[in-house]
């Protein structure tokens, strides 16, 4: 019982301290008979941010850089059928929708069961936890569910936190350029608007709303760099700080 009561300390320190997860994966791996697992945080049906055990580390990257497109149907699936606790991906995706790029993934690193479950959040994300077993071990077993079925109100709970954190700081950062007269904007890495400051609305000539929670700028030339950095955001890694000039338009001056 002491056990099961620090990995849940465990859990809501990682809410608080994201490098945390990789150790309460890797014990969480190890009670649920698996030999890996990985938390992914995707924005409608994009991978954004990820932690994951040493074994599928390398497997997650790969399914970052290029698989998720293939795989973007489980999530839409999700959408359609929503999981409420943990399940066997063999038995709660059908077919056609399970066998995908990242199956295909852990297939070749040596997994087959795969025992997870999709968590929403109060900004639209999804937190994803997934744990493999190896091939030659089969299914996991029911009492493998049934436990991580008793752990899965404290990972949604420390995944609420962690989201409210996060909408926290973006809201955070925004005020405190406000403070020093910058109009901003905090946005995800698909481009919707997580937090704006007061001063963003006198830039409303300069910088649009568009669909489903995105910006644009008025400048087509410069609009087009603004979309290029959004797309370049969701694959990239190198955190790279970008410029972009607006010209003048009507009364506006350049910025």
């Amino acid at each position: 019982m002491l056990e099961d009561e620090t990995l849940i300390d465990r859990i809501y320190e990682a809410a608080f301290v994201p490098e945390q997860w990789q150790t309460v994966l890797d014990d969480l791996a190890a009670r649920s008979g698996s030999a890996a697992g990985h938390l992914m945080v995707f924005n409608d049906i994009v991978p954004m941010q990820f932690k994951a055990t040493d074994l599928t580390r390398p497997v997650i990257e790969e399914f970052r850089r290029s698989a998720w497109q293939d795989s973007a149907d489980r999530i839409t699936y999700f959408f359609r059928q929503p999981c409420y606790g943990f399940v066997l991906a063999h038995e709660y995706f059908p077919r056609e929708v399970r066998e995908d790029a990242s199956r295909q993934l852990m297939l070749d690193k040596g997994f087959d069961s795969q025992l997870g479950t999709i968590i929403p959040m109060p900004s639209g994300d999804l937190a994803v936890f997934a744990f493999e077993r190896w091939r030659d071990l089969g299914m996991h077993e029911a009492s493998a569910i049934s436990y991580m079925n008793t752990v899965y109100p404290h990972l949604a709970r420390a995944a609420l936190v962690a989201s409210r954190l996060g909408l926290e700081r973006a809201q955070s950062a925004v005020s405190t350029l406000e403070a020093l007269g910058v109009p901003a904007a905090a946005m995800t890495r698909t481009g919707k608007v997580m937090a704006v400051n007061e001063l963003f609305a006198t830039v409303g000539e300069t910088i649009l709303p568009i669909a489903f929670g995105g910006l644009a700028i008025a400048s087509a030339p410069a609009n087009k760099l603004f979309q290029e950095a959004i797309a370049h955001a969701l694959t990239s890694t190198d955190g790279a700080v970008r410029s972009i000039p607006v010209p003048a338009r009507d009364d506006q001056p350049p910025r």
